[in-house]
């Protein structure tokens, strides 16, 4: 089953390190520019508040609020999505969040994409009183909850953390049923929450051979649910030119998935051919989301990498860049 039949669409960068930027207006930019140059969406990473270690390296400091920011980049765009990658949904209050969702889905005109994280830093799931060994049972019942807000006329939803009957939730979502939800990670939970509440999987990293085994069991469990595994997303990463390496630039995230990064991730030089066939080759193991990890340094340096990749790698395959 494994290779997708959907057209390829492509994210040129994702926002992190946001120190990088030197401020709002150089992402005002390179976002306008990836919509001009027909990118499907750009990334959003998330952190909120980071533990420092004095005998470590420094994690960024700098995390805009996802929400706040998204707005922003809608009311300047017209047809680029904003993808959450991820957004960690044990942060997040379930009523507050599918209201800002919503609502985000209504300032964009449907352009919003969720992508679903569960957290892994300690001190900051401590800081934020989120229950390390919980927080994926907590991941899936703010989900459920969102979900029944979305979708119900008045919402009812009982758990154990969440509880409400009959109530009024509006506007819903601009997208039917409801925000896709992309699921992040891997291993059995990840495909279980795809299967159950997901719309996409989305994995970190990953040797390319061991992600087209993810994808295979994902699309036979979607079909044994009686859903259309064509109808699914799938998205990776491919990365182009010399990759960061591990300073205090790398978000927190990469910090930990850096230890088997080297081994595992496809890093290709400026070269269209390469690029392209790396390109096939994701297409092949059935992901039509590709999240282009451009090198960088300054604004500069990624709005010309993302004109290079516009021009000579995505004539190469049939793309969309509207929501759809």
């Amino acid at each position: 089953m494994t290779a997708t039949t959907k057209p390829l669409v492509f994210s040129p960068f994702k926002l992190s390190p946001h120190g990088r930027w030197g401020g709002i207006g150089p992402i005002v930019e390179a976002t306008k520019l990836a919509e001009d140059l027909g990118f499907y969406s750009i990334n959003m990473p998330e952190h909120i508040i980071l533990p420092q270690d004095p005998n470590g390296p420094p994690l960024p400091d700098v995390w805009y609020d996802n929400f706040v920011l998204a707005s922003n980049l809608a009311a300047v765009t017209t047809r680029i999505r904003f993808l959450l990658y991820v957004m960690i949904v044990p942060y997040h209050e379930p009523i507050v969040a599918a209201k800002q969702l919503a609502t985000l889905d209504q300032v964009s005109d449907g352009r919003m994409i969720c992508g679903i994280g569960v957290g892994w830093l300690g001190g900051e799931l401590e800081a934020l009183g989120v229950p390390h060994e919980e927080r994926g049972a907590i991941t899936d019942e703010y989900l459920e909850a969102m979900v029944a807000l979305w979708t119900q006329g008045n919402a009812s939803y009982r758990g154990s953390r969440v509880n409400f009957a009959n109530m009024s939730f509006n506007p819903k979502c601009v997208q039917t049923p409801h925000i896709p939800l992309w699921i992040g990670g891997t291993g059995p939970a990840a495909r279980r929450r795809s299967v159950a509440l997901g719309d996409g999987w989305m994995p970190m990293s990953g040797a390319l051979e061991d992600l087209e085994r993810e994808v295979d069991a994902i699309q036979g469990m979607l079909a044994e649910a009686g859903r259309d595994p064509a109808a699914f997303n799938f998205s990776s990463s491919l990365a182009v030119g010399e990759p960061d390496s591990y300073t205090p630039h790398a978000s927190a995230s990469e910090h930990l998935a850096h230890r088997t990064a080297r081994s595992t991730s496809r890093n290709y030089p400026w070269e269209t051919e390469a690029v392209i066939d790396g390109v096939e080759e994701m297409r092949e193991a059935g992901f039509n989301h590709i999240f282009v990890r451009l090198s960088w340094e300054t604004p500069l340096d990624l709005m010309r990498g993302m004109e290079w990749f516009s021009s000579n790698v995505m004539p190469a395959f049939k793309t969309v860049a509207a929501p759809g």
